[in-house]
C-alpha cells in the first residue's frame, strides 16, 4: 500500500476499519470502490490518526454498533445496565474502534477535508456531531425492513430523496432502491445539531445526510460499495467520484 502511495499523484482516501479482524480482509469493497472511482485507499485503524489527517479524504465505513454510553439515550433506556441494554437490543460493540474513530470523526466534521459515512459510519458521524441512535430499529418500527439474513438475494427497500438538496443534486430526485444491513439508525429524534435529513425511508427512518457549508459531506445508511449488490453499486458509483474529485480539489 505504501509503495502505491508513493507512486502515484492520485489523491490518497482514509478508510477507517474496525479491530475484529486482520487489516488485510478489512474493505475489500471499500478499496475497490475507491481504486475504481481515480484514489488510492489508505486503511485507517487504531493508532492510524496521523495517517488519517494526512489523507486527501475520509471514508466512515461499516461496522459494529456504537457503544451506547457514548450517546445520549431515550428515558426507558436510563434505569438499565450497560450489559443489558446491549442483551435486550443485540449491540455488538468494537470498543476500541470507537475510541479511536469518533475524535478522527470531530476533526473530519470541524475541518476541511471531504468526507463519505457509510452505514455505521454515517451514525458514527451523527454521534460525533453531538446526536444519538435508535438502538433496535425492529422495536421502533415493523413497516420496513431494515436488516436482511445473510444470504438474502436482494436485501433492498425504497428510499426518497429530499427535493433541493444537495444530495439530491448529486443523486437523484425522487424515490430509489437501496439495500440495507443495518440494525440500528436515526429519526429527526436523534438527529445532530448541524447535519441536515436529505433521504428517508417509507417509515420516517433518516436515510442520508449532508452537512451545510461543508466542501464535500454525505452520509448514507446503506452500502453503495458493495460489489454483490451491483445494481445498487453502479447507482450510487456517483459517490465515490465526487469524492475522488473533492479529494483532487483539495491538494490544489
Amino acid at each position: 500500500m505504501e509503495t502505491e502511495r508513493r507512486a502515484t499523484n492520485k489523491p490518497h482516501i482514509g478508510i477507517t476499519i474496525g479491530t475484529r479482524m486482520p487489516r488485510r480482509l478489512c474493505a475489500v469493497d471499500y478499496r475497490r470502490a475507491v481504486r475504481e472511482a481515480g484514489g488510492v485507499p489508505v486503511l485507517i485503524g487504531k493508532g492510524d490518526e496521523e495517517s488519517a489527517l494526512n489523507c486527501d479524504a475520509l471514508i466512515f465505513s461499516g461496522g459494529v454498533d456504537i457503544q451506547p454510553s457514548l450517546f445520549p439515550l431515550r428515558k426507558e433506556y436510563a434505569a438499565l445496565r450497560e450489559s443489558d441494554l446491549a442483551r435486550q437490543n443485540r449491540i455488538s460493540v468494537d470498543p476500541k474502534r470507537d475510541a479511536y474513530e469518533l475524535p478522527l470523526a470531530r476533526k473530519a466534521l470541524a475541518g476541511s477535508m471531504p468526507v463519505l459515512g457509510i452505514c455505521r459510519g454515517m451514525q458514527t458521524l451523527n454521534v460525533a456531531a453531538g446526536g444519538a441512535l435508535i438502538l433496535h430499529l425492529p422495536a421502533w418500527s415493523s413497516s420496513v425492513q431494515h436488516r436482511f439474513p445473510r444470504g438474502t438475494q436482494r436485501p433492498i427497500h425504497n428510499v426518497e430523496t429530499v427535493a433541493g438538496s444537495d444530495f439530491a443534486s448529486l443523486a437523484g430526485d425522487g424515490e430509489m432502491t437501496v439495500n440495507s444491513y443495518h440494525h440500528q439508525g436515526i429519526s429527526e429524534a436523534e438527529l445532530a445539531p448541524g447535519l441536515k435529513a436529505v433521504a428517508h425511508s417509507a417509515d420516517g427512518l433518516i436515510e442520508a445526510l449532508e452537512m451545510q457549508g461543508h466542501p464535500y459531506f454525505f452520509a448514507v445508511q446503506w452500502h453503495p460499495e458493495r460489489a454483490k449488490d451491483a445494481e445498487v453499486r453502479e447507482r450510487f458509483r456517483v459517490l465515490f467520484e465526487e469524492l475522488i474529485s473533492a479529494a483532487r480539489n483539495r491538494r490544489r
